[in-house]
């Protein structure tokens, strides 16, 4: 199970999400703690304020996730 900690933890590791908002961070936790299984859904939300590709993010989510 992602927790909104592990996700902070990975996305600081990997330079994830760098381009979003306060808000825009606040809904992606929204969204882990809603359906933290859902690898692909929260790869596209970090996606979406990235510069990684959703290939990598997702690759990313699912080593240290899965």
């Amino acid at each position: 199970m992602i927790t909104v900690n592990e996700l902070h933890r990975v996305c600081n590791k990997y330079n994830f999400f760098t381009e979003g908002t306060n808000e825009q961070y606040s809904k992606l936790f929204d969204t882990v703690r809603e359906d933290a299984q859902d690898i692909g859904k929260i790869a596209l939300i970090i996606w979406v304020c990235s510069e990684q590709s959703y290939k990598d993010i997702y690759n990313t989510l699912v080593n240290e996730f899965c």
